[in-house]
């Protein structure tokens, strides 16, 4: 059985259709991309996983259960946990106090939230500025605080959306380390992603969406060959440079 399964997903906004009967599957432990232009609809697509859109059609499943139009809440109880393209944290909040939101998920007490979210701070490597503002960080540390929050729900699956923008190389590395790290710990990844050098080589495997439709799946370098996806999205340039 497929972890998560999305069958036939439609989203509109007025005459346009942001998702466009959108099938894809996940399966445990696997770390799939999703690519494709702006406006493709990648975020639509999440913002319906993710319990913060309602799909006009489709369903989704996590683990065989019907989870299409469950509020953000319930999905994320259910084990999805997702980040957002524009960082949410809590700016006038701690560092712990911020991952303490996204542990008491599941703590039965302040006391067990505390020891999860120290956890997760030592696992993403921000506990030595667990006592600093959110507002304090960098973007880079920000980002790795959203990602430590949506951890500490404990999640099934992570859905991050593009991670790495506004990283620098160095920082972009950084982030995969964490992203193979978590999923070596058995949570599923989906992640939306524009920079096709970090995306392509940590993704088992590749989504691409156009136009709200689905035009290709595959593993990466069959993607990168595959020329309608050249054409919308990754360019001769791309393919020049022998990616």
């Amino acid at each position: 059985m497929a972890l998560l399964e999305v069958d036939k997903l439609t989203k509109r906004f007025g005459g346009l259709i942001a998702n466009d009967q959108v099938s894809l599957s996940l399966a445990e432990g696997e770390i799939v991309g999703l690519i494709g232009p702006n406006g493709a609809g990648k975020t639509t697509l999440f913002n319906c996983i993710a319990g913060f859109y309602k799909p006009d059609g489709g369903s989704i499943r996590l683990n065989g259960k019907d989870i299409t139009g469950q509020t953000p809440e319930q999905v994320c109880r259910e084990g999805i946990a997702r980040t957002f393209q524009i960082v949410r944290v809590f700016k006038g909040m701690t560092v712990l106090d911020n991952v303490m939101v996204g542990a008491y998920l599941r703590a039965r007490s302040d006391a067990e939230a505390r020891r999860n979210a120290l956890d997760v701070l030592k696992f993403t490597g921000l506990y030595p500025k667990k006592d600093m503002l959110a507002s304090s960080l960098t973007i880079s540390d920000k980002k790795r605080l959203e990602l430590a929050r949506a951890l500490a729900t404990r999640p099934k699956l992570l859905m991050l959306d593009e991670a790495m923008a506004g990283l620098n190389p160095t920082e972009c590395q950084e982030a995969v380390e964490i992203i193979r790290t978590i999923n070596r710990a058995g949570v599923a990844i989906l992640m939306v992603e524009h920079v096709m050098e970090i995306i392509m080589p940590i993704s088992q495997r590749i989504i691409v969406l156009d136009y709200g439709k689905k035009i290709d799946e595959d593993i990466p370098e069959r993607v990168a060959k595959n020329p309608e996806v050249i054409k919308a999205y990754l360019g001769e340039k791309y393919v020049a440079r022998g990616r």
